[in-house]
């Protein structure tokens, strides 16, 4: 229990908000994996937007989110 204390310290941010942290950060990256498996099957498809195109978007948004939830939670 202390070490998730220090850990959710480290961050600065509630339990609740962590939580929604890592949803966020599984559902896109499951997102992409089922958008890459597909394209793997059939290469047409996902190709004007594919699994790079929205992995490269998952870091940012994530740290966006982030760092509105520390904002909040000061």
């Amino acid at each position: 229990m202390n070490s998730l204390k220090a850990h959710l310290q480290d961050h600065g941010i509630t339990y609740n908000q962590h939580r929604r942290l890592a949803w966020f950060f599984a559902g896109r990256s499951l997102k992409v994996a089922c958008m890459a498996f597909v394209h793997g099957v059939a290469p047409n498809a996902f190709v004007k937007f594919g699994a790079s195109d929205l992995h490269k978007t998952i870091l940012p948004d994530y740290l966006d989110m982030l760092k509105r939830m520390k904002d909040e939670h000061t």
